[in-house]
């Protein structure tokens, strides 16, 4: 029972004596996320008072290695180098991280140290394309826009965007492509993806990117790209409001 996905959370819940809703999410690469997501809005609607929520991905057996390969995903040098011309695919990197969400006010109340808050929240899929991994650019627009309607935010106070950032071709152009026509009047948004640091850890790729953007936030620090050198020249990036530290 202890191979089963569905007991991570069970096993966690146990271990730690916590009552209330525990279960695992898969949503792919984006199942950290979408864990978040649904605990913010648990929270939102009084039916928690605190969550953990994350992502954990170990990489122990080759399938992953070969399938990624076979479809041209992987990297052949060894290295994930997001948006930079030498990209050529992702590498996978093992990772787990996880978030304690309460809402603003109890946390204050409670003298909790605050990494950073999480003001909008949005899911969809971009159904549609040329496959389910085939990122759509009208599906990252749709739901980077949902979000900030629901913060209630202005995009011009944005100073740095986490990316997705997987390293190829397809994924990095669609991204920045939605971007750039999300936040067309902004410029100077510094750009990152922790994917340079650690690699693509799946399911857990997701919370790896919220950590490094409050860690950011709590530094102030803009933090840099590993390894950048020059942006791939087809994505026009210093046309877009965007630039790489």
């Amino acid at each position: 029972a202890g191979l089963l996905s569905n007991m991570i959370a069970a096993t966690v819940a146990q271990e730690l004596r916590l009552h209330g809703p525990a279960f695992t999410s898969d949503a792919a690469c984006a199942s950290s996320l979408v864990s978040i997501a649904q605990a913010a809005t648990s929270l939102r609607a009084g039916v928690i008072d605190c969550a953990l929520a994350g992502g954990v991905y170990i990489c122990i057996t080759p399938e992953h290695h070969i399938a990624f390969s076979r479809i041209g995903a992987m990297s052949r040098s060894g290295n994930c180098l997001p948006f930079d011309e030498r990209a050529d695919g992702f590498i996978q990197g093992d990772g787990c991280g996880v978030l304690v969400l309460k809402r603003l006010a109890d946390a204050q109340r409670d003298g909790d140290r605050i990494w950073a808050v999480v003001d909008g929240i949005a899911m969809n899929n971009d159904g549609g394309g040329e496959g389910p991994m085939a990122p759509v650019k009208s599906g990252q627009i749709e739901v980077i826009t949902a979000a900030w309607e629901d913060a209630g935010r202005d995009t011009a106070q944005l100073g740095y965007m986490e990316a997705h950032g997987t390293g190829t071709t397809v994924g990095d152009a669609v991204e920045l492509s939605g971007l750039t026509e999300v936040f067309a009047g902004n410029t100077g948004i510094a750009l990152g993806s922790c994917k340079a640091n650690v690699g693509h850890t799946m399911s857990a790729a997701g919370v790896a990117g919220v950590l490094r953007a409050a860690l950011a936030i709590h530094h102030e620090t803009l933090p840099p790209m590993a390894n950048f050198e020059t942006a791939k020249p087809e994505l026009e990036l210093q046309s877009s409001p965007f630039c790489i530290p």
